[in-house]
Formats: C-alpha cells, structure tokens, sequence
C-alpha cells in the first residue's frame, strides 16, 4: 500500500486574496505602481547624484523615500502584504492635510506650492484611499476615508471662497472686505 505522507499544505482561515475582488487587487496595485514611479522619478535622482552632499535632515528622507519606492514595487507583487505601506501613505496625507493645509486655508496664508501639495494629498486620499482597505461600504474604514474627504472639500472650499473674496475687493474700487479667520 503506497501512502502520502506530504500533506496539504493547511489553507488560511478568511484569506484576504480570495475574499477580495480582482478588480481591488489591481486598484491596489495601481497605487503600489503609482506610489513606486512617482518616487522614482523624482527621489532617486537626488539619491543616485549628490546624496553625500544633502544636509542630514534631507539625504535622510532622500533614503526612505528610496526604501519606500522599494517597497512599493514588492507591493505590486503582494498587494494584500504591504497593504501598510499604502496605509501609511494615505494616513500622512490626511494628517497633513488636517493638521497644516486646513489651519493654512482657514488663515488665507496658502501660496502656489502649498496648493499643488494639497491637491497632489487630495488625489490620493480620494481616489486611491478607500481602496486601501479593501473594506465592505459599511465600515469603519469607508467612514475615515469619508471624514478625509470632507477634511479635503472643507480645505478647497474656505480657499475658494477666501480667494474668490479677495479678487472682488481687487476689482472694485473703495470696496474692502475684510476675512477674519
């Protein structure tokens, strides 16, 4: 009698990959694709040319930006297993967003630079981060990506109407409108 003694390797209980639709893995994968080449671009020049002549603070984040990009093309491999990296990505967007670009709305001190990184934040938050999670419409995660997503429109909308305000003082003469924030 002949037996088998391998055997079947012993199946995880609620595996995340069979319970998510394919169509999320690859949204996922998109944001681990978008997250790697956006780094590339962009840090691994500076690493790769004069990293030894960066004052400290900035080879240091010229280094993980670089370890991240790494990380994110693994992602593109085990989207469910560096689900983290995405979530950290995500997580300092809408704490900065909430912590510096809302104060900075809300006190009309908002210049070129800040709105190109409040939208670049924005972006992410709203399009890619409620994928993250891969979570079901009733969960705690659709409920922080839907606070997020206001914290956004509250940040877009004070700086609309702030500057909206300011070019009609511009533009009529001896009408001042004072904005106290």
């Amino acid at each position: 009698m002949v037996t088998n003694d391998t055997a079947p390797a012993p199946r995880l209980r609620g595996s995340a990959v069979s319970e998510l639709p394919l169509y999320r893995l690859h949204i996922l994968r998109f944001g681990y694709a978008f997250m790697a080449v956006g780094l590339i671009i962009v840090k691994w020049p500076l690493f790769f040319d004069h990293i030894e002549n960066m004052p400290l603070f900035e080879g240091v984040v010229a280094c993980i930006l670089t370890a991240m990009s790494l990380l994110a093309l693994l992602g593109l491999r085990y989207p469910i297993r560096m689900l983290p990296l995405l979530l950290l990505e995500v997580l300092w967007k809408v704490i900065w967003l909430s912590a510096v670009a809302l104060p900075t709305a809300l006190a009309d001190d908002m210049d070129g630079a800040m709105e190109a990184m409040v939208f670049s934040c924005a972006l992410v938050v709203v399009i890619i981060g409620p994928e993250i999670l891969a979570s079901p419409p009733d969960s705690t995660g659709q409920v922080v990506f839907t606070g997020a997503a206001w914290v956004i429109n509250l940040v877009v909308a004070e700086y609309v109407i702030r500057r909206r305000a300011r070019a009609a003082a511009a533009d009529v003469p001896g009408v001042y409108v004072t904005i106290t924030g």
